[in-house]
């Protein structure tokens, strides 16, 4: 395939912008192919006086000769097989990575040969603010700063608080069900109802959904976000000494819950914890756990913790029906590899 030709020889050509071909057209006639300093291969072109071949071409009814200068790159094979041209590139540097993702495997051409779809998100996620009273983020120039403190936009917590007044079924909902039943309006700021989904029953023009609400990622140390009742009692934990040292109070799990040191062998773990014990009488009592690093910790760890507060609270749900709040960084877990060994180098 003979692209343009343009440049000097055609200044008109569509691929010409300021002067210069968008494609970098003519390329240069080298003897062999070399390395370019972009990571690019320069293919070797031959000149007519390297035995080059040229073809005549008609430019505005001009008839003009160019050579391998304006040849686009090809596979002379994949060309005689499929009957048609097909521009190939040599991907032999990490600069020119692009094209291992820019061009279509068989496998996705295929697929969009049936018309499947490429991509799907599933189910829809939607982002909820935490932030104590007016402690949002506020977003403002120079002209309209006055205007924003005084009137700050709402967030999707002001905003659930301001229909919980206005609307009784959403007073009925938690902050995270939200999504589920509203959708973000995010021009007005402004929660509005589903027009779509699944009717709820007793309650006419409310749709349900599959959406999930995320809140965003609060430290433990902001306590003030979480506990809101100052009789209300939270216990903080941590997987490792460093981490415990950063909570108000805080404590080892290992320390704390009286874990066993051999959880790898004991196929149903416990705490060594009574309920007449002072550990029991506050699991018993508080409203909250926060376990910080909880990636470190051994599953077995968490599997003791549930067993322990079901006995205690007499509660066969989940961890006995305490809330309990996992922080972390759940890309840090280390992954798992069966029978293998500690490898010493």
């Amino acid at each position: 395939m003979v692209h343009g030709p343009c440049g000097a020889l055609n200044p008109l050509s569509p691929c010409m912008a300021d002067g210069k071909c968008t494609k970098r057209y003519p390329r240069p006639l080298v003897a062999e192919t070399v390395t370019g300093n972009d990571g690019y291969p320069v293919y070797r072109r031959r000149s007519k006086e390297d035995n080059g071949r040229t073809i005549k071409v008609k430019v505005q009814n001009q008839e003009i000769e160019i050579g391998n200068e304006f040849i686009v790159p090809y596979c002379p094979l994949l060309s005689r097989i499929f009957e048609t041209h097909a521009n190939v590139e040599s991907c032999h540097s990490a600069k020119s990575i692009k094209y291992l993702c820019k061009y279509v495997s068989t496998n996705e051409a295929l697929w969009r040969l049936l018309s499947f779809q490429i991509h799907e998100r599933y189910p829809t996620v939607v982002h909820l603010a935490v932030h104590l009273e007016n402690g949002q983020r506020v977003y403002f120039t120079e002209a309209n700063a006055a205007q924003r403190a005084e009137r700050p936009p709402s967030t999707t917590l002001t905003s659930f608080f301001a229909m919980c007044e206005a609307d009784p079924f959403a007073a009925t909902l938690m902050y995270v069900e939200m999504p589920k039943y509203y959708t973000w309006n995010q021009s007005t700021k402004k929660f509005q109802r589903r027009k779509q989904g699944t009717p709820v029953p007793d309650w006419p023009q409310v749709f349900s959904t599959d959406a999930l609400g995320r809140m965003y990622t609060v430290h433990p140390r902001n306590d003030e976000c979480f506990i809101c009742d100052c009789y209300d009692i939270a216990l903080a934990l941590a997987s490792s000494g460093i981490a415990a040292t950063l909570l108000d109070g805080g404590r080892t799990a290992h320390s704390a819950l009286k874990l066993p040191l051999n959880l790898n062998t004991i196929d149903t773990p416990t705490c060594n914890i009574s309920r007449s014990s002072a550990m029991g009488k506050l699991l018993m009592q508080c409203k909250l756990i926060v376990w910080d690093e909880c990636t470190m910790a051994h599953k077995k760890s968490l599997e003791a913790l549930n067993f322990t507060l079901k006995d205690l609270r007499r509660n066969n749900n989940i961890f006995g029906g305490l809330m309990i709040l996992l922080a972390g960084d759940f890309r840090q877990t280390l992954p798992v590899v069966p029978v293998e060994r500690l490898q010493m180098n």
